[in-house]
């Protein structure tokens, strides 16, 4: 059979659709995950077909795997998030609510760092290819073009993050606010560490602001609803909007002690509205 049809692509095939026809035949062929005794000789053609459809061929020519159990990924800490919120100067000594939202590792299959081992750079994420040039032939390191330099193909069927390896996260963390300093260092609230590690730490930076501490339970602020707030001008019955947020400012008219305007920054606790 000819190249293409190795591959099953036309003649005319561009260089995108030989490299995607290739993933998908050399996944069908890996012996990693094809048990049938022609899977050998089935992938080395796949691959003999891309370089030659790619114009040049391995240096040194490509061996076919041999099956043999795949050694554990070695665990990895994850990384670190860092993220800022104001609260009120009064707020010292006290804790705020936090939403973190990030990306993260997604843990149904592990992130990119599991999978099939590439059938283009058998894992090392790199390929050595000969070129010629003005009748020399030329040895030269590239990224693997399959897998992007990463080794390995992410597994096709996690419909969790569908074959991304990230996920989308939200999480509510409980800030302690510094009574001197404005910087707090979390252990182990970061990003979800690879193949099991430790996960990274979460480093927040505190931005304290003149106004009034307004501590406000996180199921109001979710939802919104109105609290008891005493001013300097007297209680009143504060409105908090839906969806609020630690450092949300709110201007009350008016409750200053002078009668000007006064800074209500918001402060989300773990507590529940008296009454709920």
């Amino acid at each position: 059979m000819s190249p293409h049809e190795v591959l099953g692509v036309p003649a005319g095939a561009d260089e995108d659709a030989i490299r995607k026809a290739f993933r998908k035949k050399a996944l069908q062929w890996h012996p990693d995950r094809n048990p049938s005794p022609e899977a050998t000789t089935r992938f080395q053609e796949c691959v003999d077909a891309y370089e030659t459809l790619r114009g040049r061929r391995a240096a040194p020519p490509i061996e076919p795997p041999v099956r043999t159990e795949r050694p554990r990924r070695a665990r990895r800490r994850g990384a670190d998030v860092d993220l800022s919120f104001r609260v009120a100067s009064s707020a010292r000594g006290r804790d705020a609510r936090l939403q973190v939202e990030r990306d993260d590792i997604c843990t149904a299959c592990d992130g990119p760092w599991v999978g099939t081992t590439c059938p283009g750079c058998l894992g090392s994420g790199l390929q050595k290819v000969l070129q010629t040039l003005l009748r020399i032939g030329l040895e030269s390191t590239i990224r693997c073009e399959v897998c992007g330099g990463a080794g390995l193909l992410p597994p096709d069927d996690c419909t969790a993050c569908y074959e991304t390896g990230v996920v989308g996260r939200s999480d509510w963390v409980t800030v302690p606010i510094p009574r001197d300093g404005s910087f707090v260092h979390l252990a182990e609230l970061g990003l979800t560490g690879l193949s099991g590690g430790r996960r990274g730490d979460l480093n927040v930076t505190v931005e304290l602001t003149p106004g009034l501490d307004v501590a406000v339970p996180q199921d109001v602020a979710s939802s919104g609803g109105r609290i008891h707030l005493d001013t300097p001008a007297g209680p009143i019955r504060l409105r908090i909007p839906a969806g609020s947020r630690t450092g949300q400012r709110l201007r009350l008219r008016g409750r200053a002690a002078d009668g000007t305007d006064l800074q209500a920054v918001l402060r989300l606790t773990t507590g529940r509205k008296q009454g709920s």
